[in-house]
């Protein structure tokens, strides 16, 4: 009985694990019940009565964790109470399988959990070469300047300014108009960022309305639609590496 129980505690914490990193990745909630679904599905065989069995507690337990993110204030507290559900539905799943299933995902994720340590080690070496060397991370380097109060948005003002002049074949005047737009709310931006709350880093969003909307009356009708294109051009481009990103994680996923 103690066996079975920490099989279904491996099976359910790795379940648990799947369904944030997929949340991480941007899926919504039906397209993960979907993916955690299919994933036992295929490797565990599951019958039709089981699929649909196990498919209404993972609908069930996708929404209790979604209003627990939303309603949890104190973030300390969300852990522990994601635990809790995750006790619960490990309960009310682990009546539906059988002994052979429960045997068989613990060597699954005895499996990944191996590939999950040789990564973990793998990152520690490079992270202790880059140390030895002398070198940090981007996010680190990024977050030293904005704790520092030197984060240096001029030299990226000065490089946007010059590449919208180019392709937007902009006067030396509507060069300087939109370069004094742009250091005007970077200034206002670093200062929201620095403040580290989450009303001011939520006013970013707020700001750069207000820029583009500001540098948009700089320009004249034809550069607009010059701009329109260029930008629709842009979001069709992080549309088709995100579609790509997703297939190759779901390959990954299903391979796994």
């Amino acid at each position: 009985m103690k066996l079975k129980s920490f099989i279904l505690a491996a099976l359910f914490l790795v379940g648990f694990a799947t369904m944030q990193a997929q949340e991480r990745r941007g899926m919504n909630a039906n397209d993960r019940v979907e993916r955690a679904t299919a994933q036992m599905t295929k490797q565990l065989s599951l019958s039709d009565a089981q699929v649909a069995k196990v498919k209404a507690v993972n609908v069930k337990y996708a929404e209790k964790v979604k209003a627990l993110r939303e309603n949890t204030q104190d973030r300390t507290q969300l852990r522990p109470e994601m635990q809790k559900l995750r006790k619960a539905q490990e309960a009310e799943i682990g009546q539906y399988l059988t002994k052979e299933q429960a045997d068989k995902w613990a060597t699954i994720k005895a499996e990944r959990e191996g590939r999950r340590e040789e990564s973990r080690v793998n990152r520690d070496k490079r992270r202790d070469a880059a140390k030895a060397k002398g070198k940090t991370s981007p996010r680190q380097n990024s977050a030293g300047a904005a704790k520092r109060g030197k984060g240096d948005y001029t030299q990226k003002v000065q490089k946007r300014t010059e590449r919208m002049k180019e392709t937007l074949n902009l006067s030396d005047e509507q060069a300087k108009q939109i370069e004094a737009i742009y250091m005007e709310y970077g200034a206002k931006k670093q200062a929201a960022y620095q403040a580290g709350t989450e009303e001011a880093r939520a006013s970013v969003k707020e700001m750069r309305k207000e820029e583009n909307k500001a540098v948009d009356a700089v320009l004249t009708k034809e550069q607009l639609q010059k701009r329109e294109e260029l930008k629709n051009q842009s979001r069709e481009k992080r549309a088709a590496k995100k579609q790509k990103m997703k297939t190759q994680r779901d390959e990954a996923i299903e391979q796994n």
